[in-house]
C-alpha cells in the first residue's frame, strides 16, 4: 500500500513524501523526530536553489545549529507541486552552479 505526507513549499507548493521514499531515505538517515524540520526548511530554508542545468530539481537546505549540520532536501517540481526525492545531511551547504 502506497501512502504519502503532503508538505508545502516557501512558494505554495504542494510536495509529497511516500512511503516509498521514507523507505529509500531511511538507508540514510532516520526521519522518525524530523517531520517537523522539513516542514521548517521547506517553508522557509537557510538556502534555496535550482540547478540551472536541471531547473526541475531543487534543493531546500536548512542549517541545524543543534548538530552542526546541513539538512538538505532534493526535490522534483513540475506543474506547481513536486515530490521529494531524498533528504540528507552535510557539514557543507551544497553549492549549485
Amino acid at each position: 500500500m502506497v501512502w504519502m505526507i503532503w508538505f508545502e513549499d516557501k512558494r505554495g507548493r504542494i510536495l509529497t513524501l511516500t512511503n516509498e521514499r521514507i523507505k529509500h531515505i531511511g538507508f540514510h538517515m532516520s526521519l522518525h523526530d524530523k517531520h517537523h524540520l522539513i516542514e521548517e526548511i521547506l517553508k522557509s530554508p537557510d538556502i534555496f536553489s535550482q540547478d540551472e542545468e536541471q531547473p526541475e530539481t531543487a534543493h531546500y537546505q536548512g542549517y541545524l545549529r543543534q548538530e552542526n549540520i546541513y539538512l538538505i532536501i532534493v526535490a522534483k517540481l513540475f506543474n506547481g507541486e513536486g515530490f521529494i526525492i531524498t533528504i540528507y545531511k552535510s557539514k557543507k551547504p551544497k553549492v549549485i552552479q
